[in-house]
């Protein structure tokens, strides 16, 4: 067979088309054919004009690529044909393509074009037949296609697509004409497997490790939230993490060691993400998108007016918007720069459309056999994979107790939390949980433990609903009258409390009900949390240990104290910036070899993570800018100017080291 990948121009009515010819014509064809696949000359063939298969000026391409499209052309048994039909002249159609596995001729499967070209009509139109199958058709030649026209990395930047009549009806992007070629003809589903892998092409890179983990946690926020009612505080926690790997499990182009890669605290540390960080870090993906996307898509909005755009051209839009603000540069943003400036720009992506979240997105799927601790444990990094206390590691600590999700999705009447239940059968119900639970207290160390729990989470859910306040049918009766006696003394009781209360003070409101297990956590102090992050990192990219001297790590001036806005003084694009002084024990071990005169390499305490090539002293800060422009998109050489601008012990270590640059 012959794969004929081109344009067919019917400008006369003598001239027959490239399927008209008999089978002596065709066999005259293919030894043309074969001729240009060895010369490399496009001109011999008789097919009208080239345009080659989706890409323009196939004419103009380069030596190299129009032999290869010959061979294309001139290739083997290919059971696949794609006509490509230009109808702008309005010619009419009256072809029949015939297709036998061994030759063709009379006696093989026949089928006409004319319907198709009828319904698909216009420029450009393709028309794939594969023993019926058109998707498979498309999908095989487009692969041959991209292995034998790749044009150069400049040419690729630019390239144009044609685009089908019927992409255009429809709305489609014309950003991908392949795609739209792969995918027209095959009904996808909407879910997060398939939108997060159309966003990372179906492939890992390790720059995505963070927006991974950011998608897989807003995900599973979504299909726990109907769960959360039944669960303490730390069960969310846990719970959210688990469902977290779950998720991840479901993109099936990652691999276990992958899937592990996503799940860590930080790359350089290795550390698995514990439960209370995963927590912290799904609240703050929304409001890092309400924060540093959202006011640029509703800017980006303003300036496009009623100009109709997809969603995912206004996100590219939108990032490249982002790209110059951050770099300066006007060039296209690279592939990546998705994944390394936002981590949260995929979660925006996926779930977002315009300044709001997208009205169609798929149903979450509530999971159920998930476990969670029945107690919080003593120490939550101690909590392995399978929510357990591995004992063979930790001797002395006890196995923690779960249960599992399942146990909340009791089906239970709609009349027994019905909100307009009356009182009287509340207080009924209410009663007899009570006896309930007094009786159970009478069997404590008599039947099982994991009995016990259970007949309590029964009980816990065979709870009345709370009585609404704004209920007038639910008011609570009025106590019978005080006796004159007992009205005075809560008079004066009243009147001491309220001399002792400040003036114009506002009554103390009760705080909201906790676990007993958080109080004591609450009543801390708030840690220095930026400090504390700064010192982990340092130790975790360097190996230098200040964690235990946190005083070492000064907040850096950044800008005047008035500079009128709600940033801190050391904080730049939500960033936070410190200073430390090193000395000689920061870096070399106690007692060992300072120099490398000798041969042997000093014992240094560095231990820089994989990500670090190595590291320079530089005796100038202000030369230390220039070195770190290409360092996090240029933020923290735009901190370090700053900090030589408005920081007096950094201008004065400058001055000192070098005092003929200033004058």
């Amino acid at each position: 067979c012959l794969t004929f990948l081109g344009t067919v121009e019917s400008d006369s009515p003598d001239k027959k088309p490239f399927f008209g010819c008999d089978e002596n014509e065709l066999k005259n064809v293919c030894d043309q054919a074969k001729t240009c696949k060895n010369s490399g000359d496009l001109q011999g063939l008789p097919m009208g004009t080239w345009k080659g298969a989706g890409v323009a000026g196939l004419r103009n391409s380069s030596e190299k690529a129009r032999a290869s499209a010959a061979a294309v052309v001139a290739g083997t048994v290919v059971s696949t044909m794609l006509l490509m039909a230009d109808t702008s002249k309005q010619t009419p159609f009256s072809w029949k393509l015939t297709e036998s596995t061994e030759s063709w001729g009379p006696g093989g499967w026949s089928e006409p074009l004319e319907p198709r070209l009828a319904a698909a009509g216009g420029r450009g139109t393709r028309i794939a037949i594969a023993s019926g199958r058109w998707s498979l058709a498309s999908r095989h030649l487009m692969m041959r296609l991209s292995r034998a026209i790749r044009p150069s990395r400049a040419r690729r930047q630019h390239r144009q697509f044609h685009v089908p009549a019927a992409a255009r009806d429809s709305g489609k992007s014309s950003s991908s004409y392949m795609a739209y070629e792969r995918t027209r003809n095959v009904a996808t589903a909407d879910d997060f497997k398939t939108r997060v892998t159309r966003v990372c092409g179906g492939s890992y890179r390790q720059n995505m490790r963070r927006s991974l983990q950011s998608l897989a946690l807003y995900e599973a926020d979504r299909c726990l939230a109907s769960k959360y009612s039944g669960l303490r505080p730390f069960q969310r926690k846990f719970a959210l993490l688990a469902a977290t790997k779950d998720i991840l499990g479901t993109l099936e182009w990652l691999n276990p060691s992958e899937r592990e890669e996503v799940m860590y605290r930080t790359n350089s540390s290795k550390d698995d993400l514990p439960p209370d960080l995963a927590w912290r870090r799904m609240k703050v993906v929304s409001r890092e998108i309400a924060s540093t996307i959202l006011p640029k898509a509703q800017e980006l909005l303003g300036e496009l007016g009623d100009n109709a755009i997809s969603h995912n051209d206004f996100c590219d839009l939108l990032l490249q918007r982002m790209y110059e603000e951050s770099t300066g540069k006007s060039t296209p943003h690279h592939k990546m720069f998705e994944f390394n400036h936002n981590n949260t720009f995929p979660v925006y992506r996926i779930y977002y459309k315009g300044i709001s979240i997208d009205s169609n997105l798929w149903d979450p799927i509530v999971p159920e056999n998930i476990t969670v601790p029945d107690k919080k444990p003593e120490n939550w990094k101690s909590v392995r994979k399978s929510n357990r206390v591995d004992e063979s590691d930790r001797v002395g600590v006890k196995v923690v107790e779960t249960f599992s999700l399942k146990s909340l999705a009791l089906d239970t009447s709609p009349a027994l939390h019905d909100p307009d239940m009356s009182d009287d059968i509340r207080r009924a119900k209410l009663h007899e949980v009570k006896e309930h639970m007094e009786l159970l207290a009478q069997f404590e160390g008599i039947i099982p433990e994991e009995e016990l729990i259970q007949r309590k989470k029964a009980l816990y859910l065979a709870l009345p609903p709370v009585p609404l306040p704004q209920n007038t049918n639910n008011r609570r009766k009025s106590p019978p009258e005080d006796s004159d006696s007992e009205r005075q003394s809560k008079k004066k009781a009243h009147s001491s409390m309220n001399a002792t209360k400040p003036s114009g003070t506002d009554p103390i409101e009760p705080l909201p009900q906790m676990d007993e297990e958080d109080w004591e956590s609450v009543q801390q102090p708030e840690p220095d949390f930026p400090t504390i992050g700064a010192a982990r990192e340092l130790n975790e990219e360097t190996g230098i240990d200040a964690r235990e001297d946190l005083d070492r790590l000064e907040p850096v001036r950044l800008r005047p104290s008035d500079n009128g806005n709600n940033e801190m003084d050391n904080e730049l694009k939500g960033r936070l910036f410190f200073r430390l002084t090193l000395v000689d024990s920061d870096f070399f071990v106690s007692g060992g070899n300072y120099t490398a005169m000798n041969g042997v390499p000093p014992d240094l305490k560095l231990r820089l993570s994989h990500e670090h090539q190595g590291f320079i002293f530089e005796p100038d800060p202000r030369d230390a800018p220039r070195q770190l422009l290409l360092h996090s998109g240029g933020k923290v050489s735009k901190a370090l100017e700053m900090a030589l601008q408005n920081d007096e012990n950094l201008r004065n270590i400058a001055a000192a080291k070098n005092p003929q640059r200033d004058r």
